[in-house]
């Protein structure tokens, strides 16, 4: 079934310090959701999220991130670096105007569809990240950038849709052929994206 775009709602760049927090996040549920796989008969679902590829390049990314920081935070002077005891604070309350324009990190509101497979209906939260991670270190047009994590995510209300049966969750569409079907829902996230600045100085 084809992937209806994502809405963008709103848009802010963030700090490094920010962009790691989110990512750490990401992978700790990602990681939460493959430990309640193995008690819950989607097993298999929990094994491939540790071994896909996708997690492996999102930790380096985070990694990568957490580096860039420290090495910012090198950089800093008296007046605007570490403060509240040599602490680094170094997020959107304490960064310089100008280095948030310039950051290469946004944080996009946005609102789509997810959809889940029959048997991960007992399991929402597993379904909905092993289908988010087909969107993740891909370009979307949509968000102009590299879409690197997803965070805040939250189920819409279910409104009514014609050829599908509504349920509290979402709506089914069937299938015919096999018997089951695909449930449909909107969700509002966060998306962490990467959107490149060419011919600026970083």
């Amino acid at each position: 079934m084809a992937q209806v775009p994502w809405e963008k709602l709103t848009q802010k760049p963030v700090s490094e310090a920010t962009a790691g927090e989110i990512l750490s996040r990401c992978l700790c549920q990602l990681r939460r959701c493959s430990l309640y796989s193995a008690s819950d008969g989607t097993g298999i679902d929990g094994a491939w999220i540790e071994q896909s590829e996708v997690v492996r390049q999102l930790r380096s990314v985070r990694a990568a991130v957490k580096r860039s920081q420290r090495l910012f935070s090198s950089r800093k002077t008296p007046a605007s670096g570490l403060r509240d005891g040599g602490r680094d604070r170094s997020d959107e309350a304490t960064r310089h105007p100008d280095d948030l324009r310039r950051s290469v990190f946004h944080v996009i509101r946005a609102k789509g569809m997810i959809q889940l497979l029959p048997r991960h209906l007992g399991n929402v939260k597993l379904g909905i990240q092993l289908y988010l991670l087909n969107f993740l270190l891909k370009y979307l047009p949509e968000f102009n950038g590299v879409w690197l994590a997803v965070d805040a995510i939250r189920v819409l209300q279910p409104k009514s849709r014609l050829g599908g049966v509504l349920s509290p969750l979402g709506y089914m569409i069937p299938d015919a052929d096999t018997g089951g079907g695909v449930m449909l829902f909107e969700v509002e996230l966060d998306c962490l994206v990467f959107k490149p600045k060419t011919n600026a100085m970083l």
